[in-house]
Order: structure tokens, then C-alpha cells, then sequence
């Protein structure tokens, strides 16, 4: 559940810290594309904030899902990262009452849904 007192058409929030974990699932996306086609999408419900980064790249297998988010973990050749994109992104939804989630099949690209209230100060999820 959300409680939120009054849920405005504004977003309240770090915005250098909500960009950088913006920039980083883009990023994730257009190298699981090879550069290909990264969509964003941000939609507002309530008190929640959503932004949706679809790519249509190999996809992960579930054991690499499950370990996404890790800290270094990457699946990236040495020097292509340090692993800490999604597990930095995760820290600033869950930092703004927000959540992280990851949906990827092989094949079939990524979707990362990221989620934060639009006034952390508002409320809180319980």
C-alpha cells in the first residue's frame, strides 16, 4: 500500500541521483542491443513515478536475472563495466520509497521498470 497526502503532477526528487539511474539502465539496454533501439517510457499513477526501459537485446537467462543487481556483477568483458548500474539504480529507487524490477527472457530483450513516489516525504510503502 502507498500513502500519499496529496498526490500532485510533480516529482519530488534527487534529481542528479534520479537522471544517473535513468542513465544507467539506458545504458544497460543500448549494450545488451549492441546500440540498437532502447525505449523510455514515464508514466505517473497516484503517488507513484514510473519509468519503463525496454530493449530488445539477447535478453538474460534466469540465472543471470536473478543475480542482475548484484554488486559487480556484470556480464559485460572485463574493462566493459564495473557492475554496479542496476544495483546503484536499485539503491536510488529504494532510497525515493521505490522499487527496482527487472523482466528479461532470452531472446526476447529486457524491461526494466523503475518506480519511485513522487514525494518521498509523502509517504512510504508498506
Amino acid at each position: 500500500a502507498i500513502a500519499c497526502a496529496d498526490p500532485v503532477a510533480t516529482l519530488r526528487a534527487p534529481r542528479a541521483a534520479l537522471a544517473q539511474a535513468l542513465v544507467n539502465l539506458v545504458r544497460n539496454g543500448l549494450a545488451a542491443a549492441d546500440a540498437g533501439t532502447v525505449s523510455i517510457a514515464a508514466s505517473a499513477a497516484g503517488c507513484v513515478a514510473r519509468f519503463e526501459v525496454r530493449d530488445l537485446g539477447a535478453g538474460m537467462s534466469s540465472d543471470v536475472l536473478a543475480r542482475a543487481g548484484e554488486p559487480f556483477f556484470s556480464t559485460r568483458e572485463a574493462g566493459g563495466g564495473m557492475g554496479l548500474g542496476v544495483f546503484l539504480s536499485r539503491a536510488v529507487a529504494e532510497r525515493l520509497g521505490g522499487r527496482l524490477s527487472l523482466d528479461s527472457e532470452p531472446g526476447r530483450g529486457t524491461r526494466a521498470v523503475l518506480e519511485v513516489l513522487r514525494d518521498p516525504s509523502a509517504g512510504s510503502r508498506a
